[in-house]
């Protein structure tokens, strides 16, 4: 082997080597980032959620606490005022075609089509039956929603999951709180990852092994993106889930965060940490779109006075 040949062979193994070291996947680490650059006048932040009301969720820092309380605007994947009223409509309670009445003791429904007027501005007075189905109601999904309270859970839950926790902080905080994407948006990507995958993709599935549930909380207590991606991707049901669950919503909300920040408003972004890692999650599709995002690291551990004192407004 002559000398010259050696030093190329040297020199095509050494770009190789580099190559492979290129490719080798950025390891992301933290639920919260900062996104700048871009021209934007304003910092914004991104943080990864999860929807539960465990408490190893809200194990939340003083940078958390910091970054909610120094932007102008919250939000979340969709907006949450709107959640109560589409439900009653996806469910076919639609107001004007509903008139509530109580029969037999007990609150009832019925429609009525043919004196929607008169029923309309009719008026009963209610008795001792009706006025204690009234006092007795409870808004069920409201307060599913908004207060988990479970006397045998509490000391492993809050009261409340982390994502309408960070919605009601940004309310009490005195933020804009909006949705990245619509709801009715939302709500389609959701029909369409029921597709079933092909016969071919539904064999490759079998032979992922077996998936333990324990080991995303764990990925998500660590700040392991990289681990929670593929942990989310082993438990996908399949190509489509992953494209209209994740894929197509993380494109939406990354269009959303751009155009909020270029308006000159800090935006405190929290969607789930699904979303943040992966070539299509949002965390590259914003830096593809020119911004810097960095993770910001925990100050300190909290002590949870700064959401004790949310809580009190």
């Amino acid at each position: 082997m002559t000398f010259r040949f050696a030093l190329l062979l040297a020199l095509c193994t050494g770009a190789l080597s580099l190559d492979a070291q290129q490719a080798k996947p950025e390891k992301m680490s933290g639920l919260l980032w900062q996104i700048s650059g871009k021209g934007a006048p304003k910092a914004g932040y991104l943080y990864g959620t999860m929807h539960v009301s465990e408490k190893l969720v809200f194990n939340l820092s003083d940078s958390f606490f910091i970054a909610l309380r120094n932007v102008d605007m919250v939000a979340l994947e969709t907006d949450h005022d709107e959640w109560q009223q589409f439900t009653e409509d996806i469910n076919g309670q639609d107001a004007e075609e509903v008139t509530p009445v109580f029969r037999g003791g007990g609150p009832g429904i019925r429609r009525d089509y043919q004196n929607l007027y008169n029923e309309s501005f009719r008026f009963e007075a209610p008795n001792n039956d009706m006025l204690g189905a009234i006092l007795s109601s409870k808004p069920m999904m409201t307060n599913e929603f908004l207060y988990r309270s479970n006397t045998y859970r509490q000391d492993y839950e809050e009261d409340t999951y982390l994502d309408l926790f960070i919605f009601q902080a940004g309310r009490k905080l005195g933020k804009k709180v909006i949705g990245l994407e619509t709801i009715e948006g939302s709500y389609e990507a959701a029909m369409r990852a029921q597709i079933p995958d092909d016969e071919e993709e539904k064999k490759n599935r079998t032979n992922r092994g077996y998936f333990d549930p324990n080991k995303l909380e764990e990925a998500y207590r660590n700040q392991d993106l990289n681990l929670l991606d593929s942990l989310n991707k082993l438990a996908s049901p399949g190509k489509n889930f992953q494209r209209w669950m994740l894929d197509e919503r993380n494109i939406v909300m990354a269009d959303s965060i751009d155009s909020i920040l270029q308006s000159g408003t800090a935006l405190f972004s929290a969607v789930g940490a699904a979303h943040l890692p992966g070539e299509m999650g949002v965390i590259l599709l914003l830096r593809k779109k020119g911004y810097t995002v960095r993770p910001v690291r925990f100050t300190a551990t909290s002590d949870k006075k700064d959401k004790e004192q949310i809580d009190k407004i």
